[in-house]
């Protein structure tokens, strides 16, 4: 799997670069890579995503329904459907928390993070050169995620 996200600074942070090939180790789901939108680079597929679902949350609450929880969100979604997407509502056991993770240096300038056998491999432009492999796996996890014991609820 290939994950994509925008440039905001809750996404782009070493937690969630480690976390993402652990968890999906934990649920039987390969991540090859995370990207980042590149600054600058105008809309790309996330806005294109995420642009019908604001217009679908607007809808419903234009409908007199009001949106002031995640189960709300998920009401929301799915009742007026948004091609391709899906909305659910997950927890997490913060008790089962075990990843510790060392810093990757710089991290706010790459923007494409790919999983390899070895470590991950970093760019800051997509397509530009090899890349630079930062890290060994076992220099960036101090310990690693267990099972989150995570939940789906409506």
């Amino acid at each position: 799997m290939f994950l994509r996200s925008d440039e905001a600074g809750c996404h782009h942070n070493n937690s969630l670069v480690a976390a993402v090939r652990d968890i999906g180790d934990n649920v039987g789901v390969k991540v090859c890579g995370y990207h980042y939108s590149e600054p600058k680079n105008g809309k790309d597929v996330c806005d294109r995503i995420l642009c019908p679902m604001k217009l679908a949350r607007k809808t419903y609450c234009n409908e007199d329904n009001d949106i002031l929880s995640a189960s709300d969100m998920t009401k929301a979604l799915t009742e007026r459907r948004v091609k391709g997407t899906a909305a659910c509502v997950n927890t997490i056991s913060e008790a089962n928390k075990s990843l510790e993770i060392r810093d990757i240096p710089n991290i706010n300038a790459y923007h494409n993070f790919n999983y390899e056998k070895d470590g991950i491999r970093v760019c800051k432009a997509h397509g530009i050169g090899p890349g630079k492999l930062i890290k060994k796996y076992e220099d960036i996890y101090a310990t690693h995620q267990s099972s989150t014991a995570m939940c789906t609820r409506s």
